[in-house]
């Protein structure tokens, strides 16, 4: 319910693919929505799981799907850093 009235910002997201707490499914989708809501239609693969799309208005979001599970793994951190930097 948040999502039609959260501010376009920056956004980056991390998901496990075989997360048992909170469905993949559900976290794609909500990457979707946002995508949708920010106008981001491109994206370009960073590296391994990572993604990047900004919008006509230059709002960035990035993604990174791994394939493990709830963890928060070590490679996001270093990526969600370098994303943040780099805006």
């Amino acid at each position: 319910a948040f999502l039609p009235t959260m501010p376009a910002k920056p956004a980056f997201l991390i998901a496990g693919e075989k997360d048992p707490l909170v469905p993949f499914a559900g976290q794609k989708r909500t990457s979707e929505v946002l995508a949708r809501k920010f106008g981001v239609a491109e994206w370009t693969d960073g590296k391994g799981y990572a993604r990047y799309g900004k919008s006509p208005n230059g709002l960035e979001m990035g993604t990174y799907f791994h394939p493990g599970g709830h963890e928060y793994p070590s490679e996001g951190v270093r990526l969600t850093i370098e994303f943040f930097k780099g805006l």
